[in-house]
């Protein structure tokens, strides 16, 4: 094992090169999704720039309002301007149609967005793709390429523990805080993305908040829900208080076959179904 000093040293190193490297991309967009890599890129501009780094957030029916709340409460907290753009990827007919390239055609919108947008004329757009994140055929990253979008994490090779040790270090108050991609990322491959159903997400995602889950999805196929929570957290889901709320609400909005992932989120294995509705009184 690593001496903690040695870790450290390191880290200082790449902290040092990232410092270099944002010197050197200024005036600053940083595509802030609220998630703890974007965050850490703002914080770390805004220190070194000042009001030459701005936070933009693209707010759409993809974005919960918890997730919008997020990105301006880190905005706030690291002192920097927050741009809220309106996005427009549900006009597309490529991403509604959520062929398996939906993030392509969104990242596209948010970032060919900012590159127009009035205020950010001259700035060089940023986002938090860091080491760690596979290099393959990712439909977001082509987009990021294919617009000209910064990856500075990567750059100088920040993996997530630098991260969140650097965040940690900067006092950022999501350093630990769980990924929460966008709505839309819920929604089966095949199954239209509208306004709708992006709707249907965050309700059965606010009752998880609401009952206290940290890691949570529910992923959403047509008239199927099925929900997902952390590995540390699926021996609550027998808990008939969230059951019930749960299911109440996916049966208001037209969802029949609703159930939860007995595998847990992020166990690499086969999903093991329960039904929740079968099992409530109001299912």
């Amino acid at each position: 094992m690593r001496h903690p000093e040695i870790i450290d040293r390191s880290l200082d190193v790449k902290i040092a090169a990232l410092e270099s490297r944002l010197l050197e991309l200024g005036p600053i967009a940083v595509a802030l999704s609220g998630g703890v890599d974007s965050t850490l890129l703002l914080c770390e501009a805004h220190r070194l720039i000042g009001n030459r780094a701005v936070a933009v957030t693209g707010v759409s029916a993809s974005l919960s309002k918890s997730e919008l709340r997020e990105a301006q409460r880190v905005a706030q907290h690291v002192g920097s301007r927050l741009i809220e753009l309106q996005t427009r990827e549900l006009e597309v007919a490529e991403y509604r149609a959520n062929r398996g390239d939906r993030c392509f055609h969104c990242k596209h919108e948010l970032y060919g967005s900012m590159a127009r947008h009035e205020q950010l004329v001259g700035f060089t757009v940023i986002d938090g793709t860091h080491a760690e994140d596979p290099a393959g055929d990712r439909p977001g990253m082509r987009a990021a390429v294919a617009l000209g979008v910064v990856s500075p994490l990567r750059d100088v090779g920040f993996g997530k523990s630098d991260i969140r040790a650097l965040a940690r270090r900067r006092n950022l108050p999501n350093w630990d805080r769980p990924a929460r991609p966008c709505l839309a990322s819920r929604v089966a491959i095949g199954t239209e993305v509208d306004s709708q159903i992006l709707a249907d997400v965050e309700a059965f995602e606010s009752v998880l908040a609401g009952h206290g889950f940290h890691v949570y999805r529910a992923r959403v196929a047509k008239a199927r829900v099925l929900v997902e929570v952390g590995m540390d957290e699926v021996n609550r889901l027998d808990e008939p208080a969230w059951r019930e709320e749960f299911a109440r609400v996916a049966t208001a909005r037209g969802y029949r076959d609703v159930s939860a992932n007995r595998s847990g989120y992020g166990s690499g294995l086969e999903p093991r179904p329960v039904s929740i509705q079968s099992e409530s009184p109001h299912g």
